[in-house]
């Protein structure tokens, strides 16, 4: 883990009280490569900002999981070789639903701010929200809109049909979302099938003065695509967490054609983020030694570590000596 103490001390705190016996090793990226690391005995890696070099996870022969815990808008680029881990058989995930009920808390009101600066609907009526990605902070920001009077449309590729009951009529496709909404809003992890999955054919389908939010990846929207629509006078705005180093608006486009606000990330983080984000990951770690899977996967790998142990074992009670029976070490 590259955690402060501070946070290494609550990590340990959250897996004893799980019935867990860790031993926790702090990572620091300073320390000297002549100084050995107990890489052998790691089964899993806690990364919030620091890079985990290829040596290290090639190593780790008993590593299942990998665990991103920084805040999403801040890893650029992601600190781990997703490739590599994949082909080992190693887990990564990501922690971004450890704070739902503030983030959507938020969101709503940066949409209630949006209904009083922005002609949004004909005739200005109440906008129509649509979202695209229905986990913790989705379906509480449809629950909560639909709560204020508000019409939501929802589409999510990656769930199965009635689990979200209650929560806003369900549409087939994006296009048919982003075609018919005023205000559409991201809440998707970043991977292979997601990355630029807002494209040309959906931005040139958004209404006339509709809104795109996206506070959960910028890679979720391809760039060039929403440069070309903007650039060719499409009346949209685009309302996105910028990764560090973005340029600014006016790097991007001419001030006549500028309709991208940057939000600071800030406004959808608690004070103590941090210390959520590590407790979430101490969670994603209980529940693997439990033997489920973990969800958001960066790197899904067809034959998992952690699945050919649990099998190896069925029947037994998942601990971490089955995972490293030399050292018992988590």
């Amino acid at each position: 883990m590259d955690s402060p103490g501070h946070l290494l001390k609550i990590s340990k705190e959250t897996l004893i009280e799980s019935g867990l016996e860790p031993v926790l090793y702090p990572w620091d990226p300073n320390q000297s490569r002549d100084r050995p690391r107990p890489t052998n005995e790691l089964t899993v890696i806690v990364s919030g900002q620091t890079p985990v070099p290829d040596d290290i996870v090639v190593r780790a022969s008993h590593c299942i999981c990998i665990i991103m815990a920084g805040s999403p808008h801040t890893q650029t680029p992601c600190p781990v070789n997703i490739g590599l881990a994949r082909r080992l058989g190693i887990y990564v995930t990501s922690v971004t639903d450890y704070a739902p009920d503030i983030i959507s808390d938020r969101l709503l009101e940066h949409i209630h701010q949006l209904r009083g600066s922005t002609p949004i609907g004909p005739g200005y009526r109440s906008p129509r929200i649509g979202i695209i990605g229905m986990g913790s902070v989705g379906c509480r920001v449809a629950r909560k809109a639909l709560g204020r009077g508000l019409e939501v449309l929802w589409h999510d590729p990656f769930i199965n049909r009635g689990i979200h009951d209650g929560c806003g009529r369900r549409m087939t496709s994006r296009e048919d979302l982003v075609g018919i909404s005023d205000i559409i809003t991201l809440h998707l992890p970043i991977n292979d099938s997601t990355r630029g999955m807002i494209s040309s054919m959906e931005l040139g389908l958004m209404r006339r003065n509709s809104v795109l939010l996206n506070i959960s990846d910028p890679d979720l929207v391809d760039k060039t695509a929403i440069e070309a629509v903007l650039s060719a006078g499409k009346k949209i705005e685009y309302h996105l967490i910028p990764k560090p180093g973005s340029p600014s608006n006016s790097r991007l486009f001419d001030t006549k054609l500028a309709r991208i606000r940057h939000i600071d990330r800030h406004m959808f983080e608690p004070g103590n983020a941090s210390i959520l984000r590590y407790e979430k990951a101490m969670r994603i770690i209980i529940d693997l030694y439990r033997g489920i899977r973990p969800g958001h996967l960066l790197a899904d790998p067809a034959f998992p570590r952690h699945e050919m142990l649990v099998s190896r074992y069925l029947g037994k009670a998942f601990s971490p000596d089955m995972v490293n029976p030399d050292s018992g070490k988590c």
